[in-house]
């Protein structure tokens, strides 16, 4: 007798790839060159892709496969809102160290070009 797998092969590999394509753009791993880089948008997308694929298939698993995609996403989801606040904070934490009210640099409004100096008619930048 032919036993039917508890998990189709290709649905396995499909839910494997994109798990580890999420993980890859939330930096949790290396890349095939070895990098480790985020992209958090790619990450949303591949995590998006196996929450469409679980509505589709939706009645149609296995109790194996099932319990596979449930697992993968509840691991995914848990590690991209991670990366999420791990991103707010540092973005809040750099903008807090930029400084806001400080007036421009006089120097930075100067064309290329113009002169240092200030002539007869113009007066010094803190005047």
């Amino acid at each position: 007798m032919d036993e039917k797998p508890d998990i189709n092969v290709f649905l396995f590999q499909l839910i494997i790839s994109h798990e580890a394509a999420a993980m890859q753009f939330m930096g949790k791993i290396a890349g095939a060159d070895g990098k480790v880089e985020k992209n958090l948008e790619m990450a949303r997308y591949a995590i998006d892709t196996l929450e469409a694929l679980r509505e589709k298939t939706r009645g149609n698993l296995t109790d194996e496969e099932k319990r596979l995609l449930e697992h993968t996403l509840y691991q995914l989801h848990l590690n991209f809102v991670d990366e999420s606040n791990a991103a707010k904070q540092t973005a809040a934490k750099s903008s807090s160290e930029t400084p806001q009210n400080q007036p421009p640099d006089a120097n930075a409004a100067k064309q290329p070009g113009s002169n240092d100096h200030h002539g007869p008619s113009a007066p010094p930048p803190d005047a």
